[in-house]
């Protein structure tokens, strides 16, 4: 109900301004009212995109002034969201179309003359401008009332002008036309008052405005001049249209900056040298207008507000004449290979057109705007701008080379060059907050100075380092000179960044009572520094002190102080204050309203903590912690973000004398600080625990003290000092064991309880320690088993106890390993067995954070003991005497027993969605040959079935197509057994549905012409039955129709829907289709939904697509871990998937990747008639000379960094494609190399036109088929020149290498659960793994060529392989390091030696 509500604040508040304020006030008290629900959207597994719409919302609002205090208010109460956890994309279409002249008179009039006539200071300026405008268009009175009231009867038709005029009117709002109507007849007129300014215009100190007006009038006054000596022609057209404008920009700096692009653009393409040339000194006044590019970090650039704005627009101006240069030339150069002969191209007059313009931007040196950008902070358009400059001197350096007898390979060049402009780099890179791009910079650079040196340790986190090179600068400087005050700056932002409060204070008191600083006001920095140590150290007479410093800044830290001081003291003062440092933050949110939702964060961050106040306030205490739990878990997990909160709120508590919770505030700073390196701060932060409450020693309390130990022995572990951190543990344990386990009154129930809780974090961490440690099985086990005792129902101690158990099951990991094992083996593992999947099922029961890799687990114990449990006991032998065999065959009896009922119960207890998300596995043991295995797999898939019966049967569908009689036979008994009401309707429903998609695989087609071609379903009689199913109860399958979401809370819920309540279904499919032009000749056709939307599939004939599908199902599995690691969700890292629906061995149907296109057709179109052919490439490739590779490279250098930047020419958006292009292709390499994923060449990996993701489609060379072709592929996956390229100057280094190392890391972690996924394929085995001998068999086998695929692939995931089982030469024996690993695939994947012998199709050059 709220979430309708809500929808119709932000849309009546978008439509009327002025009641926005009063509207927000709404908004928020519903955020309020709704905290609980909403604060379970955020933290749950896929994010309603409902919320990133509230937040965007209330972000674009910031440019209306009067909202401002409101929208700060509403994004308070919500918190400061992760970015990792929201796809919020907050920049404004850049659109260069140069519009048509209606279409401007249009845009002008209606989206910002119209709303100037409202306002009385300028009303007669719009007035005016209109009644010009229309008088221009030729729309009068007169027309207007002969055509388009309702008394004009005339039935004489328009002329051509007069049906533009009319057109032009009736495009206006109904509203906006009863407004307008006075203005076609009405007689205005100005009084001029136009001056010459003196140019350029922009001086030091001028006004934003000011210069935006000034210039804008100058400009339509020259283009007017221009039409008035030559009002023929064409170009000038539009003159009178900006010249009725030319008064009502004063007014309104907005229709000024809407048309200032426009008269650039023309007075560049129509007007003399001269005047080009003052455009190009009025640019440079501004870009110069900055204070010069500093080398080093100490320095600090006073910025000019309006200086800023006046340069920010000038960027924008540059970003507009390129995107529109880019796009018109584009346009030009494909309508001329269309129309022109080869004899006239190039003389068209738009063609004159674009080369003024890129003349003209040609002489805007690439590094002035690259140091402009970074004084302003502008970091990716200062990185842009820059890589343009050195991309330009690389290419001159390179041709300059080739001229002298000792050639330089492009790479080498560049690589020289961002080494010599590394600390440029690299003071963008921290800007840009990337420690990806700086570790890789750290790579390539050659030599490093101290500054850099600085960067580097502060970039990375190490304080103490950082620390130590800047007062060994210190001691170079003269105490009076500037270095020495920015040396010293640097000195106290380590300190405070280690948490050495008191001796930052000591370091300012020494400085401010040195004898040259006597007499002197306190540097406003040192003010600020010292009001954050004050503060933080509960100071306050020192803190009343600073603040009132007549130099006292007004930043955040000293804002802060103030509500903290008259919080403190409880003083009236308080309320105003936060209102002051509220006020603060409008600034910044709004320049970052127009960028981007990560450049907001520090501010929202700052909105969060300032809620937090005045809550506290407000309610005179500080004992919120359920909630603050709640607000701090939404929040991006890092200790730069976390520990500002923390502090805070330790400092109320302390304020409101709650000792326990400041301790508890201490405990937590000390496992933030930990867990992002920072152990000095994490040690301290334990002292403070401490003495908090006036202790010597740990806390006395069960509870506080064995959260201190548990955090002091965590601590050691981290900090390498193993051995340490279990004996802290196991004092801990040894000496809270019995007061833990005694019995208390229900008083101290919930007490008790927690410590139970803890006690068991104490035993799994202690458990996973020792197990670490080498120690034998036996001291291990006892830890596992004591946490599951403390605390029964905690999902963790449950899976870590089956988990460790499981590595113990030796006999039990696959089929084969059971064969002739005597029968006193068998028994002792099969007790341990029985224990192992009753924990996994308790896993399961009490939570999902595990649930992958336990689900997996245990369906593939059960599964393989099942499968022998069929000849067992009788089968077995043993080395015992008879008598004793036969008392063993008798206990491995009742353990089979036991392991069928454990499963049984199960099927009861566990919800239906846990089996969903194992139901591959599931569905491919359907011909299990154990009976008592099939009834209770029976059950569980009519459970789910019925359940969620319209995945289920997409899922299972292809199963009663199969080849094999038995599992077509099973597959209809499961779907015919369902006793729920809708099934058999869907089942019949799917069954058609799929015979027809079947016949449209299949039907032979005769293609006329040798691209893709469209046809008609209506033509064919085959396919008209296909075209006749509409209306049916199916969904469309989707993928996020068909992926189950999770519960937030982590637990299991019986009541939990992990899907809508009504998704679409499948309302028609239409009649055209297009045959794709390949070699099995796949169909596109589309399915209507129910809403109306169209879905687009691929019915693709002659391919096995369960490969496709298991490694979709791996892709959704990667994804859910890459969710759920820190790392990988800052980064935002994941991959694109899309629905694979097998419909049987041979055909399926796949989800079609809209808005893509592919890697090859983007190059080859950026590249044009200067593409070498590949028959030129095979004439000089010799694939026993790597040097020739090189010789094509020079013939046919990278160019797809170009698409990006003509993609997106906004330099935020362009930063933000490409780190997405980097992190996707390097997911995908991670996932495509354990897998042996070939063929992947220009085609198969397709380029998402808005966001700039890499998405691999085709996956018929998998488990390294591509190794036996006629000629093996010698690359594990495709690092091409252009891809890495791409990639930006840094290339594979930095972002590729670190994304790759997190996401191999994380794939190895989870070996088995990945592996799972794979092993459905050994009891249903391609096609081409003798699927033939497979579909003969009565019953469930395996299959020889799965099995060792899968071990290949578990070697691999392991950093081991084993020649044997590969048959690869390239195979290494001893297991790798995730970070050698991935090195060892960087280098194989570049090679000169590997590429240059791979397919010539596969273009190993692009």
């Amino acid at each position: 109900m709220w979430r309708t509500t809500v929808g119709h604040l932000m849309q009546s508040a978008a439509d009327t301004p002025a009641l926005r304020a009063t509207l927000l006030a709404k908004l928020k008290q519903i955020l309020v009212q709704e905290r609980a629900e909403i604060t379970q959207m955020i933290l749950a597994e896929h994010i309603d995109s409902f919320l990133s719409d509230i937040i965007k919302f209330l972000l674009t609002c910031f440019k209306d002034l009067a909202s401002r205090q409101k929208c700060c208010e509403c994004l308070s109460e919500l918190g400061a969201i992760d970015p990792g956890r929201l796809d919020i994309n907050l920049l404004p279409d850049f659109n260069c179309e140069e519009p048509e002249k209606s279409a401007l008179v249009k845009r002008l009039t209606e989206d910002y003359l119209f709303k100037l006539l409202k306002k009385a200071v300028c009303q007669a300026q719009a007035g005016y401008a209109i009644q010009e405008l229309f008088h221009e268009c030729g729309c009068t009175g007169e027309l207007v009332t002969k055509h388009c009231s309702s008394q004009g009867c005339s039935r004489q038709q328009p002329d051509e002008r007069d049906r533009g005029a009319l057109a032009l009117w009736n495009s206006f709002r109904p509203d906006v036309r009863d407004s307008l109507n006075p203005y076609l007849s009405s007689k205005y007129s100005l009084r001029e008052n136009a001056t010459q300014p003196d140019l350029p215009i922009f001086k030091q100190k001028i006004e934003y405005r000011s210069w935006v007006v000034t210039w804008t009038a100058h400009l339509i006054g020259v283009f007017h001049t221009l039409y008035l000596g030559n009002q023929e022609n064409r170009k000038l057209a539009c003159s009178p249209i900006f010249y009725a404008c030319r008064q009502v920009i004063s007014y309104d700096i907005d229709t000024a900056l809407f048309i200032l692009p426009l008269l650039v653009l023309n007075v560049i393409r129509s007007g003399t040298t001269e005047m080009r040339n003052d455009i190009l000194a009025e640019i440079n006044a501004v870009l110069e207008g900055c204070k010069t590019f500093v080398d080093h970090p100490k320095h600090t650039v006073s910025i000019n507000d309006d200086g800023q704005l006046c340069t920010q627009e000038v960027f924008y101006v540059v970003a507009w004449l390129t995107k529109w240069a880019e796009t018109t030339g584009a346009q030009a150069s494909a309508s001329e290979c269309r129309t022109a002969t080869a004899a006239t191209r190039g003389s068209a007059p738009r063609d004159q057109d674009v080369a003024q313009v890129v003349g003209m931007l040609s002489q805007i040196q690439q590094l002035q705007i690259a140091k402009a950008s970074l004084n302003y902070k502008a970091y990716a358009r200062s990185l842009m701008h820059l890589e343009n400059h050195l991309r330009t001197l690389s290419k001159q350096q390179v041709e300059l080379q080739n001229q002298e007898p000792t050639k330089m390979r492009r790479d080498d060049c560049v690589k020289l060059l961002v080494s010599e402009n590394a600390e440029f780099l690299q003071r963008i890179f921290c800007g840009l907050d990337d420690p990806d791009c700086l570790s890789g910079l750290a790579r390539l650079r050659q030599k490093t100075s101290l500054c850099e040196q600085i960067l580097d340790h502060e970039s990375t986190g190490e304080w103490n380092e950082a620390l130590t090179c800047y007062e060994q600068a210190c001691q170079y400087c003269a105490s009076h000179s500037t270095d020495y005050k920015a040396y010293l700056q640097g000195r106290l932002k380590c300190l405070r960044n280690l948490g050495r409060w008191g001796t930052m204070l000591s370091l300012i008191t020494s400085e401010v009572s040195q004898p040259s600083a006597s007499g002197v006001a306190i540097p406003s920095e040192l003010v600020s520094y010292g009001v954050q140590a004050s503060w933080r150290l509960g100071d306050w007479a020192r803190l009343e002190s600073f603040l009132a410093a007549p130099t006292c800044p007004s930043d955040w830290e000293c804002s802060l102080g103030r509500c903290l001081l008259s919080l403190q003291s409880e003083s009236v003062d308080f309320t105003k204050n936060l209102a002051a440092a509220c006020g603060n933050l409008t600034a910044p949110l709004t320049a970052a309203s127009c960028e981007s939702y990560q450049r907001a964060y520090p501010s929202l961050v700052k909105l969060h903590i300032l809620q937090e106040l005045e809550q506290a306030q407000r309610y005179k205490n500080a004992s919120a912690a359920e909630v603050w739990r709640q607000r701090l878990a939404i929040t991006q997990p890092s200790f730069k973000i976390q520990e500002q909160i923390l502090n805070v709120r330790r400092l109320m508590c302390r304020i409101f004398r709650v000792p326990e919770e400041e301790a508890t505030h201490w405990l937590s700073i000390a496992k933030t600080a930990r867990c992002g390196g920072q152990f000095q701060i994490a040690y301290n932060a334990l002292q403070q625990a401490i003495y908090c409450n006036g202790l010597t020693a740990a806390p006395a309390n069960t509870q506080t003290a064995l959260k201190y130990r548990l955090e002091e022995a965590k601590l050691a572990w981290a900090e390498g000092r193993q051995i340490a951190g279990i004996t802290l543990l196991k004092k801990a344990m040894t000496s809270r064991f019995a007061e833990a386990t005694s019995s208390c009154d229900d008083s101290y129930k919930e007490t008790v309880t927690e410590v139970h809780e803890l006690m068991a974090k104490v035993c799994v961490t202690l458990g996973k320690w020792t197990q670490q440690t080498g120690n034998a099985y036996h001291s291990i086990m006892p830890f596992y088993i004591q946490a599951t005792i403390f605390n029964d129902k905690w999902e963790k101690g449950h899976f870590y106890l089956a988990k460790f158990m499981d590595s113990n099951l030796v006999y039990f990991r696959d089929t084969q390993s059971m064969m002739k094992v005597p029968v006193e083996q068998i028994e002792s593992q099969c007790s341990d067995l029985v224990k192992t999947l009753s924990e996994y099922g308790k896993a399961l029961t009490y939570g999902h954070c595990f649930l992958f890799y336990s689900l997996s687990r245990l369906l593939t114990f059960w599964f393989n003991f099942g499968y022998h449990a069929v000849s067992w006991p009788e089968g077995l032998h043993g080395e015992s005497s008879s008598k004793h065999v036969e008392k063993q065959k008798v206990r491995i009896a009742q353990h089979i027993s036991s392991v069928m009922q454990s499963i049984d119960s199960l099927t009861t207890t566990l919800p239906s969605y846990v089996w969903l998300c194992g139901l591959p596995q599931l569905i491919s043991h359907i011909c299990h040959r154990n009976s008592a295995v099939y009834n209770t797999l029976l059950v569980i898939l009519q459970k789910v079935l019925t359940d969620y019966p319209q995945q289920t049967i997409w899922q299972m569908i292809a199963l009663c197509q199969s080849q094999n009689a038995l599992r077509r036979q099973r597959a209809e008994e499961i779907l015919h057994g369902c006793d729920k009401r809708d099934v058999p309707k869907l089942y019949h429903e799917c069954s058609r549905l799929c015979k027809q998609l079947l016949t449209l695989c299949t039907l032979p087609l005769q293609c006329k012409t040798s691209g893709s071609q469209k046809m008609t379903m209506s033509s064919d009689p085959a396919l008209r039955p296909l075209l006749d199913m509409h209306d049916l109860s199916l969904i469309v399958p989707l993928q996020r129709y068909l992926t189950a979401s999770l519960p937030a809370s982590g637990k299991t819920d019986r009541s939990f829907s992990p899907f809508p309540s009504q998704l679409p279904t499948l309302k028609s499919i239409c009649d055209e289709f297009t045959v794709i032009r390949s070699l099995t000749k796949p169909r596109k056709v589309t399915l209507t939904t129910s809403l109306g939307a169209e879905c687009p599939f691929l019915c693709k004939p002659r391919d096995d697509l369960r490969r496709d599908a298991r490694l979709m199902e791996i892709a959704t599995v990667v994804n859910k871990l890459l969710k759920n690691d820190p790392d990988a969700r800052k980064r935002k890292l994941y991959l694109r998937t899309y629905a694979v629906i097998p419909l049987n061995e041979e055909c399926g149907l796949i989800e079609w990747v809209e808005h893509t296109n592919g890697l090859r057709p983007i190059v080859s179109q950026l590249l044009g008639d200067s593409a070498v052919q590949a028959s030129v490439v095979r004439s000089i490739l010799d694939p026993k000379n790597p040097d020739t590779f090189d010789i094509v490279l020079h013939k046919q250098p990278p160019i797809f960094y170009k698409w990006f930047l003509q993609t997106f020419p906004e330099p935020s958006a362009w930063f933000e494609a490409r780190q997405t292009f980097t992190h996707t292709v390097a997911v995908m390499s991670m996932l495509g190399y354990i897998v042996g994923l070939g063929d992947r060449h220009g085609e198969n990996i397709l380029i998402d036109l808005s966001t700039g993701a890499a998405v691999h489609v085709d996956f018929n060379c998998l488990f390294w088929k591509g190794e036996k072709f006629e000629l093996p592929e010698r690359v594990p996956y495709r690092l091409t020149p252009n891809i890495v390229d791409a990639f930006g100057l840094l290339r594979y280094e930095g972002v590729f290498r670190r994304v790759a190392e997190i996401t191999l890391g994380l794939m190895r972690v989870n070996t088995d659960t990945l592996v799972s996924v794979l092993e459905t394929l050994v009891y249903d085995p391609l096609v081409e793994w003798g699927r033939e001998q497979h579909d003969k068999s009565p019953s469930e086998t395996e299959n020889v060529d799965a099995v060792t695929t899968i071990r290949k692939i578990a070697s691999v995931l392991k950093g081991r392989l084993d020649k044997s089982a590969s048959g690869s030469q390239n195979c290494f024996t001893e297991q790798l390091s995730v970070e050698a690993q991935v090195n060892q695939t960087i280098e194989a994947a570049t090679a000169k030696e590997n590429l240059v012998q791979m397919y010539i199709g596969w273009m190993s050059w692009i």
